[in-house]
C-alpha cells in the first residue's frame, strides 16, 4: 500500500504546493510510483504541474460526490508521478459532502489502500476544513513547512491544535515525519530563530533540513516545470532531493518496524501452539 503524506500549513505562501510538487517529483525521479493528490479548491499543484482542466476533465470532485473510481480520473503527468487533480469544484463538493455519513473518513473510502504506489503525496488546502480532516485520517505522516516568519510557525500549532482533536474524537493522528523550514536565507537572523524555535518545539530530530532561497524555484513555476526539469543542479533540486531520502528513509524504518512486530506476534503465536502441544 501507499505511504501516505500530508503536506500542511494553515498560512499560505509557505511553500506547501511547492514543496508537494517538488517531493512528488523527487520520490518519482528515485523510481518509486507516486501520486500527487490535489485537495485544494484553488489547483494549484495541478495547475504546477501544467495539467489543464477542462469542463469535461474527471477530477477530485467526482471521485469525492460522486463516487467514480479514482483510477479513471488520475492522470500521468511525468515517469512515475500520477495526479489526481483538482480545480474550484472541489469546494462544492466539500459543501455537498458535509450531510454525508461519516463525511470525516470519505477521503479513506473513497481512495483505499492506493496498491499500486509507493507514495501518495497530499497537498492541502490552508484552512481547517473538512478535507483537511479527511486528510489527517488518511495520512500515516505529516509535513510542516514553516517560512521564516512568527506567522507561519503559528498556522503550525493550530494544526497541531486539530490533530489533538483528531486523536481524541477518533483514535487517530497522523505521525509527524517533521516540520521543514522553507525558503530560509542564512543571512538573516530571523532564520535563525525560527529553527530554533521549531526545535524547541518539536526536538531536533523532528526539524527537517531546511529549503534555501532559490530564484530558480519561483523561475520554475512560472513555466509549470519542477525544479528537477528546470534547474537539477540547483541548490533548491539539491534541497529537495536531500528532502527525498529522508522520506524514503523514514518509509523503510517504519516498514521494518511493522516487519518485526508482525514477525514477533507469529512468534509468539507459534509458541503458545507449541506449549499448547507439550
Amino acid at each position: 500500500m501507499a505511504y501516505t503524506i500530508q503536506i500542511q500549513n494553515f498560512k499560505g505562501g509557505v511553500g506547501k504546493t511547492t514543496t508537494s510538487i517538488n517531493l512528488a517529483h523527487a520520490l518519482a525521479l528515485k523510481g518509486n510510483k507516486v501520486l500527487l493528490i490535489d485537495l485544494d479548491h484553488q489547483g494549484n499543484a495541478t495547475k504546477g504541474l501544467g495539467y489543464q482542466v477542462t469542463e469535461t476533465t474527471p477530477t477530485l470532485f467526482h471521485v469525492l460526490k460522486e463516487g467514480l473510481d479514482y483510477k479513471n480520473v488520475v492522470a500521468t503527468v511525468r515517469e512515475n508521478l500520477d495526479l489526481l487533480p483538482s480545480n474550484r469544484e472541489t469546494a462544492e463538493a466539500e459543501e455537498a459532502l458535509q450531510y454525508e455519513r461519516r463525511r470525516e473518513e470519505i477521503l479513506k473510502r473513497r481512495l483505499g489502500k492506493l496498491d499500486e504506489y509507493d507514495y501518495a503525496i497530499l497537498d492541502c488546502p490552508a484552512s481547517l476544513s473538512l478535507l483537511h480532516i479527511n486528510a489527517l485520517l488518511f495520512a500515516e505522516e505529516i509535513i510542516l513547512p514553516v517560512r521564516s516568519e512568527v506567522w507561519s510557525y503559528e498556522g503550525v500549532e493550530q494544526i497541531l491544535h486539530s490533530m489533538q482533536e483528531m486523536q481524541e474524537v477518533f483514535g487517530y493522528q497522523p505521525k509527524i515525519l517533521g516540520a521543514l523550514p522553507t525558503m530560509v536565507d542564512n543571512r538573516y537572523n530571523l532564520s535563525r530563530e525560527v529553527r530554533e524555535l521549531l526545535i524547541e518545539s518539536f526536538g531536533e530530530d523532528r526539524v527537517l533540513p531546511a529549503i534555501r532561497t532559490d530564484s530558480n524555484i519561483l523561475n520554475s513555476q512560472k513555466l509549470n516545470q519542477t525544479i528537477f526539469e528546470f534547474a537539477p543542479r540547483s541548490r533548491g533540486a539539491e534541497d529537495y532531493q536531500n528532502l527525498a531520502e529522508i522520506v524514503i528513509k523514514q518509509t523503510k524504518q517504519a516498514n521494518e518496524k511493522q516487519k518485526k512486530a508482525k514477525g514477533g506476534t507469529k512468534q509468539d503465536d507459534n509458541q503458545k501452539q507449541a506449549t499448547g502441544r507439550k
